[in-house]
């Protein structure tokens, strides 16, 4: 093989590698932008069961038999909403003791 031919053989050779490079790079590409594809469907999916799960909690209750497997999930918001509720109060206290306070020293 001439030098010409060894040189001819190594710029083909050096092409079938840039382009199975390049074919390697989209299809790397082409999966990243699926995954986040799906990623962000997982997302929504997750926002709309939250939806879903609030709107379930907030309906009118009063006629309503709370399937077995609801009823310890409702209890723990409404325990959290009165922790909250607890919370909230205090600041509240503490605020407006602070400005008791700062109205003091004025």
């Amino acid at each position: 093989m001439s030098r010409k031919e060894e040189l001819v053989d190594f710029i083909e050779r050096a092409k079938q590698l840039l382009i199975e490079g390049k074919d390697e790079i989209l299809r790397s590409s082409k999966i990243g932008k699926l995954l986040l594809e799906v990623a962000s469907l997982n997302r929504e999916k997750k926002e709309l069961y939250r939806d879903i799960g609030e709107k379930f909690f907030n309906m009118d209750r009063t006629n309503m038999n709370i399937p077995p497997p609801f009823e310890p999930m409702f209890h723990k918001v409404e325990e959290i909403d009165q922790r909250i509720a607890k919370q909230e109060t205090h600041i509240e206290e503490l605020k407006k003791k602070s400005e008791e306070e700062k109205g003091k020293k004025k």
